[in-house]
């Protein structure tokens, strides 16, 4: 229900339900032929998905018990076992409350027996397997997790796998093969390993419902599912939206009334446009346990379960009109980040749309009691469930990731500091992460263009703008921007912050200046070169008294259209309003939310809005 005020933030509020998934091979299957046109459902694969592509770094071996056999070869069945391929494998340790035991292949070293302690210790303090209780409704089963280099890999490429949709640790899905994550370089070793892990645990939890494992449809819920507990970007080279946006030359197939088998690669196409449905019907206000409930047989019986139509694709194409497909999910969804200096909390509202559906807590809090708001002040909530902080007196900057239930895992802090003590702090300023797209023409086959991630700041003396290129939080390097700011400029106009405006796949920065109210962004290519200044239609200026009651939160897209859209909030009305932005610069609308925060009630003496985060 809708919350009159942020601060009620106070009360205890449950976390909502989170369940994740992801599927590998199951048992190997003759693969229908999909054409373009008449293909309706969702895939998943039978051979080993393959998954996104993390970071690693060298780890200390710690002490494992004695080795074993990984599990016992069946002998009574006539299944296809890969145990012999993994033995002997050590037994790491039991990941209570949850029944899940598990194993490191011993030709992984003391590398991969310090990956599963710390994959163990992981799972542990997760709600991992509790959410897919929730979720499916049932109890499940223990499983064992088997930790190995799949295909030869190590880095996580070739996914995870297991041999049916049940918990059967003979011949079915009890046994979950992960491939070890430790030579990724792209994103965290272990949060790869959970994500991949609950993709093959929903698959389990499958059974025999209508979300087959193996097929298109159970593939493109687990993918959903495992993103749940997947930090920003962690499967960011997984995507498969793009690679069913981009078939037959952007002809958008529909896979809606057939169902593909997934022991092929050309049927990922399926695979997106399931992830792709699954994702619209989210933002359409349908939980992920509802729309599992409806039945998966095929994408347009789901619908016409929960909606009573018979026009899935149509209505999907509809929805599509203008928004690009730029990852997995084009529908994302907001919710609006909150933080109290004073007790540390830190809260969202749940938005649908402008309508504030519930809030809820971060696991983590950043207050004034323990010094905290007073070192660490955050920069930005761009991108999924994260939030960028940063500290100049250290010079540390540090990222905050979380899942929907709000827990929070704190990667490595950047290896590049700002201080206080060299003068770095005193003279530049973090405006906000920034992603660009370099040219590339591999989206047309089906692989989407690598994205490229940095950190922008800001010099008002000398006008310059420099960008930190990282790699998740490894430096690369740095290159600042064509244009400057500097002198009058800096006087009357301040950098705001960084979002992608004109949906070219780049960050552009956005100015503000007070005095005349006017509001421009300098439009960026890959490589930081200003192509253009594009104003606002709209203006916020002193002299109408709006600059002085209103304060620019933050952007995202807040109305599914697939443009860069503005939140305002006025701390003594408590009114809050985003500016609907049609990518050209022209403010269509102007909404307020549902709910407010202001000075009557004692709110916004408390809370302040850090802006919009969206999840996957």
């Amino acid at each position: 229900m809708a919350l009159t005020s942020v601060r009620y933030l106070a009360a205890a509020f449950p976390a909502l339900p989170l369940v994740l998934g992801c599927s590998a091979p199951a048992t190997s299957t003759t693969d229908p032929v999909a054409t373009a046109q008449d293909a309706d459902a969702l895939s998943g694969s039978p051979k080993a998905a393959v998954l996104a592509r993390a970071a690693v770094g060298a780890t200390s071996p710690t002490s494992v018990a004695k080795v074993t056999t990984s599990v016992a070869t069946a002998s009574s069945t006539s299944c296809t076992r890969h145990d012999n391929d993994f033995v002997p494998s050590t037994f790491i340790g039991t990941a209570e409350p949850s029944p899940v035991s598990v194993y490191a292949y011993n030709g992984l070293g003391a590398r991969g027996q310090t990956l599963a302690q710390q994959f163990v210790t992981a799972l542990a303090n997760s709600t991992i397997y509790d959410d897919m209780r929730n979720l499916f409704g049932t109890q499940g089963a223990a499983v064992q997790v088997f930790i190995v280099p799949l295909n030869g890999a190590t880095d996580g490429s070739a996914g995870a796998m297991h041999y049916a949709c049940d918990f059967d640790v003979e011949c079915g899905g009890g046994s979950l093969y992960l491939d070890a994550t430790f030579d990724n370089h792209d994103a965290d070793p272990v949060q790869l390993l959970l994500a991949l892990f609950t993709a093959e645990l929903s698959e389990s939890f499958m059974g025999t419902s209508d979300w087959v494992c193996y097929k298109s449809n159970g593939e493109g819920l687990s993918r959903i599912l495992a993103e749940y507990e997947a930090p920003l970007h962690t499967f960011d080279q997984l995507e498969t939206a793009t690679m069913w946006a981009h078939y037959y030359s952007n002809a958008f197939p529909s896979f809606y009334n057939y169902v593909s088998q997934t022991d092929s690669d050309s049927n990922m196409q399926a695979v997106g446009n399931a992830v792709v449905y699954i994702n619209w019907m989210r933002s359409l206000g349908y939980s992920l346990k509802s729309i599992f409930a409806a039945g998966g047989s095929t994408l347009s019986a789901n619908y016409h379960t929960l909606t009573g139509k018979t026009t899935a694709f149509a209505d999907l194409m509809a929805a599509l009109t203008n928004i690009p497909i730029r990852s997995d999910n084009p529908f994302p969804m907001n919710d609006l980040m909150w933080q109290n200096a004073s007790s540390g909390q830190i809260g969202s509202w749940q938005l649908n749309k402008e309508t504030v559906a519930g809030t809820q807590f971060l696991s983590l809090g950043c207050g004034s009691g323990g010094g905290c708001s007073n070192s660490w002040h955050p920069v930005d909530t761009i991108g999924d469930n994260t939030i960028l902080w940063d500290n100049p007196t250290s010079g540390q900057v540090g990222v905050w990731s979380f899942n929907d239930a709000g827990t929070v895992t704190i990667p490595p802090f950047y290896n590049q500091t700002c201080d206080a003590g060299s003068g770095c702090s005193s003279q530049w300023k973090p405006i906000g992460r920034v992603w660009s797209i370099p040219t590339c023409t591999t989206e047309l086959v089906g692989q989407p263009c690598p994205s490229a991630e940095g950190l922008a700041w800001y010099n008002a003396s000398t006008g310059q703008v420099e960008i930190w290129h990282m790699q998740g939080s490894t430096f690369l390097s740095s290159s600042f921007v064509s244009q400057t700011c500097a002198g009058s400029c800096a006087q009357a106009w301040k950098p705001m912050l960084t979002a992608d405006f004109d949906n070219d796949g780049n960050s552009d920065i956005l100015w503000y200046n007070a005095g005349t109210g006017q509001l421009g962004y300098w439009r960026l290519d890959d490589s930081g070169t200003v192509l253009g200044v594009q104003y606002l239609s709209a203006t916020c200026s002193q002299a109408s008294g709006c600059a002085s009651a209103w304060r620019l939160v933050g952007a995202a897209d807040a109305n599914g259209d697939g443009n860069v859209d503005l939140l305002w909030h006025n701390s003594s009305s408590g009114a809050l309003e985003n500016w609907m932005l049609d990518g050209n610069g022209n403010v269509l609308s102007t909404p307020t939310l549902s709910s407010t925060c202001g000075a009557s009630d004692g709110c916004s003496a408390s809370w302040k809005a850090l802006g919009y985060v969206q999840y996957p």
